[in-house]
C-alpha cells in the first residue's frame, strides 16, 4: 500500500467515515489489472488509486457502495470474458478471457457517537466511550469546555440547535442529549424531528418528571404518533450510582446493549 493511500485511509477513519479497500488478490491469464493493485473507494463515491480500469473497475466501483450499505467485507471472483458463464464467478463484459478475485475490504473508524452537552456528564461520557473506540463528535456552545479532552475526535463550538439542524446524523449514529438546560435539550431533539432524522439511539439525560414533560410537548407539537421508539430516557442502564462518571458507565453501556442488539439484559452467571 502506498503511503499516501495509506494516509488517506487515516484520514477518513479518523472523522468516523467510512470507505472501502479493494484489492487484486489473484489473477489467472490476461487482464489490465496485477496483483497487490489497490483502490479505495469512499462514501461519497470517489476513488483513488486503481485495480486496472476499465469494465472491472467500474465493477468493482459498484459493489464497493454497496458494501458501504451492508457494511461487510468480502471476496468476489470474475470472469473477463463478455458472455462466458463459469460456475463461482461473476462474469465481466471484457475480452482478456483471464480470471481475477478483488478483495473489498470494508474500514470504518468506528461508530459516530455526538454528545451535545459538555458539562460533568458531558466530559465523562467522552472518556468512557474513548476508551469503547468510538469517534465522538462533541458540541457545546461554551469553548472552555473543550481543553483536556483528547478522547474526542471533533469538538464543535456552536449554539446546540444550530449544529443540531445540520449534523451529519443517521440511522448509524448514536446521540446523547446533556446540555445545560432543558430548552437546549428540547431544541436539539426538536432539530432532529425536523429533519426527519432518526439516529439508532438517542438518549436524553433527565429525570421521569422531565422525561414526561418532553414526551407530552413532542406530542403537542408533533401529534400522539410521532415516533420515539429510538428515545432512552432517563438514559442508561440501572446499575447504580449517581456521579456522573457512574452515569457515563451505564450510558457506555446501554449505547452497547443497543449496538450488539440485547433486548435483555442479564449477568454473566446466569445465562
Amino acid at each position: 500500500m502506498t503511503i499516501d493511500l495509506f494516509r488517506k485511509i487515516s484520514e477518513i477513519t479518523s472523522q468516523g467515515k467510512a470507505c472501502v479497500l479493494v484489492t487484486v488478490v489473484e489473477k489467472e491469464g490476461s487482464g489490465p489489472m496485477t496483483v497487490g493493485k489497490k483502490m479505495l473507494v469512499q462514501d461519497d463515491g470517489s476513488s483513488v488509486g486503481t485495480v486496472g480500469g476499465g469494465a472491472l473497475e467500474y465493477e468493482a466501483m459498484d459493489v464497493s457502495k454497496q458494501i458501504l450499505k451492508d457494511r461487510q467485507s468480502r471476496l468476489v471472483s470474475y470472469r473477463l470474458q463478455e458472455g462466458t458463464v463459469e460456475e463461482g464467478l461473476k462474469t465481466v463484459p471484457m475480452v482478456c478471457d483471464g480470471r481475477a478475485k478483488l478483495f473489498y475490504e470494508y474500514l470504518f473508524g468506528g461508530e459516530c457517537v455526538y454528545i451535545f452537552g459538555g458539562g460533568h456528564v458531558g466530559r465523562a461520557l467522552v472518556r468512557q466511550l474513548g476508551l469503547l473506540g468510538y469517534h465522538i463528535i462533541l458540541v457545546d456552545d461554551r469553548e472552555d469546555v473543550f481543553p483536556e479532552l483528547p478522547e474526542a475526535g471533533q469538538c464543535i463550538h456552536e449554539s446546540f440547535q444550530s449544529y443540531a439542524r445540520r449534523a451529519p446524523i443517521d440511522e448509524s449514529s448514536y446521540v446523547i442529549i446533556c446540555t445545560p438546560s432543558h430548552a437546549n435539550d428540547y431544541d436539539v431533539a426538536r432539530a432532529l424531528l425536523d429533519r426527519g432524522v432518526r439516529p439508532c439511539y438517542l438518549g436524553m439525560l433527565a429525570s421521569s418528571a422531565k422525561k414526561a414533560d418532553f414526551i407530552a410537548r413532542i406530542e403537542k407539537e408533533y401529534g400522539k404518533d410521532v415516533d420515539l421508539s429510538h428515545l432512552y430516557s432517563p438514559v442508561g442502564l440501572d446499575i447504580g450510582g449517581a456521579s456522573p462518571e457512574e452515569i457515563a458507565l451505564s450510558v457506555a453501556a446501554e449505547i452497547s446493549a443497543v449496538k450488539y442488539r440485547k433486548n435483555k439484559i442479564c449477568h454473566m452467571r446466569d445465562r
